[in-house]
């Protein structure tokens, strides 16, 4: 009795114990087919607490020139195209080579411990990256007889250097490096300057395309550590023109584009009237730096700027980079060689800011390479961005130095830039400042104005006041001009009155303070206002002489027709045939002579860098489908 007892018992639980490890082993199976999900679900809901959303407002900006609409980041317009990247690193966590920079000497490192995991590296070389010339082929550079070996490390006198290893008779690994040492040049003119310890220095970070709403969407740990940390935000700062180049001509010289043109048009930076220069003139040390040399953010019509304007200027250094292995997307280089282009550009920033620590200089960074033409891939390197901002404070370096940190303008092209949102985030890029401790103490008036300007409309003009401004109170011999671009702007440290687009140096186009509800796209006003503006494009194309490259357009459909509430401008998005999608602001004067007139730039919308190939013309560029 008890033997069959037992037995029963033992089949029960042999029954029970195989239905638990079948269970465990399906429990097993889904956790590891889910694991990914799971994780993504627990680091959204984190991300929803980093960035809470934005309580519901009518504006952003009010007052009784401008009136801004405030939508939330997370808006239902954004949503069908938001999508959170991870962070894909670009190689190992450690590198094959390094440099380090001890008493201002640099020195170029193997490291051996990674050296380790490869023993069959016969020799690893390395070579000066020197000033090159327009048309650089790197099949020449690699053969140059100009490489030396080197086994441990070595040191090295030059601004940058390039480094390969051998395994075999192949190419096994290629990097760059640009070390930062405190140059003499710099020490001599720094010895003429006056009210030395007054200076306060400015650095300059720029990241391509970004706005501010995506900013915060994007970027939501940066964003809380700019919180925390007192930064202020402009959040009615709203861009002049269409790309880049114009609108750091308004930042950094206080021109619009046509007087850029005209006051930049050799083949040497130095003849752009930059305020960097004014500060170099001064006595600071300047660095410039911008990681996709071939778009260049001040090169017209394929003009090189390789010779050196500033006392560090990295454009031969990327120029090398982007001949690396390299990872592009959409079009760009998002990796050179091992390492990321934007790590580069924060690298370079905080290394040059470290070495000039202690002496007033000036520098421009700008990153390309993680965000231009694409709305979320800047979000894989929110903890590499936050991680710059925590070293550079930790540092101490921002104890007398103030950080601009901002971009261009929004997304400009892609189905996302068509809806009402998108047209208001293309226009809004962020913009956030750092002001040092001792300046707040120091000039207690001129930091409450620039904190009542956060909610004021503002313009790079603007800023480019703002930094002439910091000159003259870091008592150095400058007098301060006014923009060209705009005469009535002034720095943000001044009090003034309230503002209007035209007061702050914006085409109508361009523009945050109208508000465009939406008419019928069949309205006679939609439908006569478009065919005003095909016969305006083929006129600006004849106009540069290209209707033998181009083809004429005819109108496939309104794709959106919107009206200022006081009927005055008409903004349009049209589709064409050829396919091409063009936004026009349009002014509307009833009974004139000219019913019609464009104001402003014209937008393109698609991506039509393959349909514009045939001209260099940078106006032609835009409005061309070439035949």
């Amino acid at each position: 009795m008890f033997s069959l007892f037992s037995t029963s018992k033992i089949c029960v639980l042999v029954f029970l114990l195989s239905i638990s490890v079948l269970y465990l082993l399906y429990y097993s199976r889904s956790s590891f087919v889910d694991f990914t999900q799971k994780n993504e679900s627990k680091r959204k809901t984190h991300l929803v607490k980093l960035h809470p959303q934005i309580p519901v407002k009518r504006y952003l900006i009010e007052t009784q020139k401008c009136k801004i609409l405030d939508f939330p980041a997370f808006h239902p317009q954004v949503l069908p195209f938001y999508e959170r990247e991870l962070y894909n690193p670009c190689g190992p966590s450690e590198v094959l080579t390094s440099v380090t920079v001890e008493n201002n000497t640099a020195l170029l490192h193997i490291n051996r411990k990674v050296l380790k995991w490869h023993p069959k590296i016969l020799n690893c070389l390395y070579r000066k990256i020197n000033q090159m010339k327009l048309k650089f082929k790197f099949e020449d550079f690699l053969n140059e007889p100009v490489f030396t070996s080197f086994e441990n490390s070595v040191k090295i006198d030059s601004d940058y250097v390039f480094v390969m290893c051998l395994k075999g008779n192949k190419v096994f690994y290629s990097n760059t490096h640009a070390p930062i040492v405190l140059k003499e040049n710099i020490i001599k003119r720094q010895k003429l300057m006056k009210n030395k310890a007054e200076a306060f220095s400015v650095l300059i970070i720029g990241i391509d395309s970004m706005s501010r709403l995506n900013f915060l969407r994007s970027l939501p740990e940066t964003h809380l550590f700019l919180k925390e940390n007192n930064w202020i935000s402009l959040k009615g700062y709203n861009k002049v023109a269409d790309n880049t180049y114009p609108n750091l001509m308004a930042l950094l010289a206080g021109l619009d584009e046509p007087k850029a043109d005209e006051k930049c048009s050799s083949r040497s930076l130095i003849s752009c009237p930059l305020v960097l220069f004014d500060y170099q003139n001064q006595g600071y040390a300047t660095a410039y730096a911008e990681d996709e040399p071939w778009m260049g953010n001040f090169i017209l019509n394929q003009r090189s700027y390789d010779n050196p304007p500033t006392d560090y200027y990295f454009r031969p250094y990327f120029r090398v980079n982007e001949k690396l292995t390299t990872r592009k997307i959409d079009g760009v280089n998002f990796c050179t060689g091992p390492e990321s282009s934007g790590e580069r550009v924060l690298n370079l920033a905080k290394n040059f800011a470290k070495t000039l620590q202690n002496r007033p200089s000036f520098g421009v960074f700008w990153a390309n390479g993680f965000n231009h033409n694409l709305l979320n891939l800047a979000s894989s390197m929110d903890s590499k961005i936050r991680d710059f901002f925590k070293n550079i404070t930790d540092s101490g370096i921002l104890g007398n130095t103030f950080v601009f940190f901002l971009s261009d303008h929004g997304l400009r092209v892609g189905p996302f830039r068509q809806t009402p949102m998108g047209w208001l985030e293309e226009r809004l890029p962020f913009s956030y400042i750092w002001v040092p401790v001792k300046f707040r103490n120091k000039f207690r008036r001129q930091y409450h104005n620039l904190q009542l300007n956060i909610n004021q409309l503002t313009s790079p003009y603007h800023l480019y006041m703002t930094l002439q401004d910091i000159l003259v109170l870091s008592k150095q011999n400058f007098k301060i001009k006014s923009s060209q671009g705009c005469s009535k702007c002034q720095s943000l440290f001044d009090s003034f009155e309230d503002r209007s687009c035209q007061d702050a140096g914006i085409d109508p186009h361009w523009c945050t303070c109208n508000t465009y509800p939406s008419i019928m796209n069949q309205s006679s006003l939609a439908q006569n206002a478009s065919k005003y503006v095909l016969q305006y494009i083929h006129t600006k194309i004849l106009d540069q002489n290209g209707a033998k490259k181009c083809l004429k357009y005819t109108l496939a459909k309104i794709i959106s027709a919107r009206v200022s509430h006081d009927r005055k401008y008409i903004l349009l998005i049209l589709e064409t045939s050829p396919e091409a999608v063009f936004e026009v602001t349009v002014l509307h004067k009833p009974g004139s002579k000219q019913t019609f007139s464009v104001k402003g730039g014209i937008s393109r919308l698609d991506r039509y860098a393959k349909h514009s190939y045939c001209t260099t013309n940078r106006l032609l560029r835009k409005l061309c489908y070439c035949r």
